[in-house]
Order: C-alpha cells, then structure tokens, then sequence
C-alpha cells in the first residue's frame, strides 16, 4: 500500500504534483486549483488508512470522511470535464456551466477530444448509467456511482467504504493522466 510507505507516499505526492501541473497548465488556467482538489482527496484517504489500522471503520468520523472523500472525488471528476468541454467548446459556442450536468457531458453534443475513448467509456459506465439502454432503471448498465454520492440514495452512507474513495481516486487519477498522454501526443504530431 503506497499510503503506508514512507518512500512510496513521498514518490507518489511527487507524481502526483507532475501531472497536476501538467493538466493545470494546458487545461485548467486559474480555474480551479487541480493538485488541491486531488491533494485534499489523497490526504482523506490516508486519514481512512489510518482509522482502518485502528480498526475504527466503524466510527463517525470514517463514515464522514468516507462520504466526504467521495463525493469530492465526484464533483472534482466533474470540474474536470467541464473546465474541457469549456476549452474544447467556449470559442464556438456560450457554455453556461452552471447548468451543465454530468449526462449532458457525456451526451452526443460534446466530444471530449482530449479524452481517450476508453477513458470516457469508464468514466460513463462507473459514474452514471445508460439511458439510452432501457427505460427501466434498473436494467441499465452502469454503477451510478455519481448519483448515489451526490444524492444520497441506496443507504448511501451506510454503505460507502475505503475501497469506493480508492476507486475513485484511481479513476480520477487515470482521467488526469489520460489528458497528460493526450496533450502530449498531440503536441508530438503538431511538432
């Protein structure tokens, strides 16, 4: 577990920092401050490893830093894609982002160039479910990882765990590392 090793967690805040400056120069501006929200993230994660040392899974402050971790990974998640679709769409038409949901994100108007097709596929698949599958709820593929968070629904509380703020982290990661790989390819055809 990186968290636990010293080295590890001196090596991997370092790696996280590098590609945080990346993605915040090419595509965030003064926007939002990318190493912050993902930082702050990393850090309630470590405070869980923690607690579950301690065997203190159970307490309030592991479920409130659980919930609080995950849904800050969520609306970071979403930060994210918006502040694209902004530099991707802003200079062809007015983007009220305000009213930009995580479904219109994904829908067909946008097309998230500086995003790998399979990094929109797993995002779309953990994050929310396919509509367009089938009209029952239910039968849609998809976690609707997104909406549980944010809207507190399915006992959500209850049932958010370390391993869910992991997988999100990791996911949220990955989509920064995906625009790292992206941006670095196109500026290696453009030269």
């Amino acid at each position: 577990m990186i968290i636990a090793h010293p080295k590890l967690s001196i090596d991997f805040s370092n790696y996280l920092m590098s590609i945080c400056s990346h993605v915040q120069t090419n595509y965030f501006d003064d926007r939002i401050n990318i190493l912050n929200e993902i930082g702050g993230s990393y850090e309630m994660i470590s405070n869980l490893y923690i607690l579950l040392t301690k065997k203190q899974n159970d307490s309030l402050l592991y479920k409130a830093l659980c919930n609080g971790c995950c849904v800050n990974l969520c609306g970071t998640i979403e930060k994210i894609l918006r502040n694209i679709i902004i530099k991707e769409e802003s200079d062809n038409i007015y983007i009220d982002e305000s009213k930009l949901t995580l479904g219109q994100i994904f829908s067909r108007n946008h097309n998230l160039i500086s995003i790998s097709k399979g990094m929109k596929y797993y995002l779309k698949y953990i994050l929310l479910t396919d509509e367009e599958a089938s009209p029952i709820k239910e039968k849609r593929p998809g976690k609707d990882i997104r909406n549980m968070q944010m809207h507190n629904s399915n006992d959500k509380y209850d049932k958010t765990g370390y391993q869910l703020c992991v997988e999100l982290l990791y996911l949220t990661i990955s989509l920064v590392v995906d625009l790292v790989v992206i941006s670095l390819a196109s500026e290696n055809n453009e030269g």
